[in-house]
């Protein structure tokens, strides 16, 4: 059993967005679901579960993160749709944080980055982090930038299947009135646009563009 992204809730109304990514469901007025993690919208909080094999980790945006034993047949495997993935979440991470980093980045087949300082589209400058990827199920960025005391969920991020579906995405957030604050543009090795959403908080779309 891989580490994946196993649910996410985001507070505000994403219909608008939702609606531009194809293959996204609404299966009811909160619930959508397409590739990776389940997202529930319209919440009091917002909250990213991660499950790996023994462990299932909540972080929030506003309280002190989680951890439970993850039991035999509870985890959702991500489904392998040709849609956008919901995969990546950013975490400032507080003095609480340490733990919650390792204990993700012990799950079956992850890859550990260790820290150093990288441009970081969403505050517009070089950050300190830390990277644990576990291919199309999960991207975690780690971010010590900020003094803080408590680790909290900062964004989240869907993977796209071309390099012009970010495009696509670009204008769909023009037309529906959502500002754009970097991109589309190349950052590393992706191609992204982050953007603020109805919460308030800066996310993303980003494409991998992969060497040859």
């Amino acid at each position: 059993m891989s580490t994946a992204l196993h649910s996410v809730s985001l507070v505000g109304d994403w219909t608008p967005l939702l609606h531009h990514l194809k293959g996204w469901k609404q299966h009811d007025a909160r619930i959508w679901q397409g590739a990776g993690a389940v997202l529930s919208t319209h919440a009091n909080t917002a909250c990213a579960t991660i499950q790996t094999a023994d462990t299932v980790v909540s972080v929030f945006s506003d309280r002190a993160w989680t951890a439970a034993p993850s039991h035999r047949g509870e985890r959702r495997h991500a489904e392998k749709l040709a849609c956008p993935t919901l995969n990546h979440i950013a975490l400032d991470i507080g003095l609480d944080g340490d733990d919650l980093v390792e204990i993700v980045a012990r799950g079956e087949s992850t890859i550990f980055l260790p820290r150093e300082s990288r441009f970081d589209p969403s505050v517009g400058r070089n950050i300190i982090a830390e990277h644990v990827t576990n291919g199309h199920e999960l991207y975690l960025t780690a971010r010590f930038d900020e003094a803080t005391s408590q680790t909290r969920l900062a964004h989240v991020g869907w993977e796209l299947q071309r390099r012009e579906d970010v495009d696509d995405v670009a204008a769909a957030l023009q037309r529906i009135g959502w500002p754009i604050v970097y991109g589309p543009a190349s950052v590393d090795e992706s191609y992204l646009v982050h953007f603020r959403g109805p919460d308030g908080a800066v996310h993303d779309v980003f494409y991998v563009e992969r060497q040859s």
